[in-house]
């Protein structure tokens, strides 16, 4: 039986450390904001200025609006003034 003294082959891999989904390390520690937070934040714009935005931005079509799923209830409201 032949033996041979070759210098081993070594891989080196950078190893990641183990997070959790969640984890205060991802996110920074920090809860997100619950819906009724963000709804009285105040913004640093007015609400017709945030509709012109996203005019603009529809136009300009730096994003897109989806399809509806229900084209045919797309101009339905729960008004039940509104006919």
């Amino acid at each position: 039986m032949a033996t041979f003294a070759e210098t081993p082959l070594c891989i080196l891999v950078k190893s990641r450390p183990k997070e959790k989904k969640g984890s205060p390390s991802r996110d920074g520690g920090r809860k997100k904001p619950m819906l009724k937070e963000l709804q009285e934040k105040k913004y640093p714009f007015s609400d017709l200025d945030l509709l012109r935005m996203l005019d603009g931005l529809l136009q300009s079509r730096i994003i897109k609006l989806p399809a509806p799923n229900r084209p045919e209830e797309a101009g339905r409201t729960n008004n039940p003034g509104h006919s």
